[in-house]
């Protein structure tokens, strides 16, 4: 259902977003956060907009963090008592670091995430390429949608508990790539390659929309302020929360 493409996919409403697609049932609460995750790791890899999102929980869930300096170095928070864990790491090549020189080795490709998860794993992982591949030709993205289709496969077919996500495009319209206009533009071609490669799957992942909200929202940079994050943050987990809520002790 959640590969379905209606549009408008969703509205606001007082401030509430009203996804059409089906009915938001999880309490926007830490609580609630803290139970769809319990004893699972949430692998969050990709951009500096996934770490908008690592950064939104661990505050949210008021979780101390204490790692790495490196930029976009990997980035761990672990809830001991609820015993789950959130993970970022920065997507594959091509990867745009900015100015400052970073050290390569900090990428790690998703489909290799996917690949090295053991047999039983319970985890629950949103895949997301996009922003950086807009730097590179369409086809480029392509072959990598292509491997995460592959490995996505062999993931589910030998660990029936896990859930798989896909994090669309969103929209902006400024960037440090792109000054003015619609910066985002490739976004659209690019949610059309990841419906096409993933359609064989579309019953056994899903898919979280965010381009109809941040239309919806005026989001205006490649990085959606913190009121936007909010909101993209919980549609995401009314997503990744479909197997059943344990109950707090």
């Amino acid at each position: 259902m959640t590969w379905n493409r209606i549009s408008p996919a969703g509205f606001f409403y007082k401030t509430t977003w009203k996804s059409m697609l089906c009915s938001d049932t999880l309490p926007r609460t830490p609580t609630a956060y803290r139970s769809c995750l319990r004893h699972k790791t949430l692998w969050l890899p990709g951009d500096s907009t996934s770490i908008q999102f690592w950064k939104f929980l661990q505050q949210y869930l008021n979780i101390s963090y204490t790692g790495t300096s490196e930029k976009h170095g990997p980035r761990i928070i672990t809830d001991k008592k609820f015993n789950f864990s959130i993970i970022w790491h920065a997507h594959q090549l091509p990867f745009y670091h900015g100015r400052h020189a970073h050290n390569r080795t900090v990428n790690l490709a998703e489909n290799a995430i996917l690949d090295s998860l053991p047999n039983a794993t319970q985890d629950i992982i949103v895949l997301y390429l996009y922003v950086h591949f807009t730097l590179v030709h369409p086809d480029v993205f392509r072959r990598h949608v292509q491997k995460l289709v592959q490995s996505a496969k062999n993931l589910l077919e030998r660990a029936p508990y896990v859930t798989l996500a896909v994090r669309g495009p969103h929209a902006f319209y400024k960037s440090m790539f792109v000054k003015r206009g619609v910066a985002s533009y490739w976004g659209l071609f690019y949610t059309d390659i990841l419906h096409e490669h993933f359609s064989v799957l579309r019953n056994r992942i899903v898919y979280v929309d965010f381009w109809d909200m941040t239309v919806a929202m005026e989001s205006y940079n490649i990085h959606p302020n913190a009121h936007v994050v909010e909101y993209m943050v919980h549609n995401m987990m009314t997503f990744l929360c479909y197997r059943n809520i344990e109950t707090q002790v």
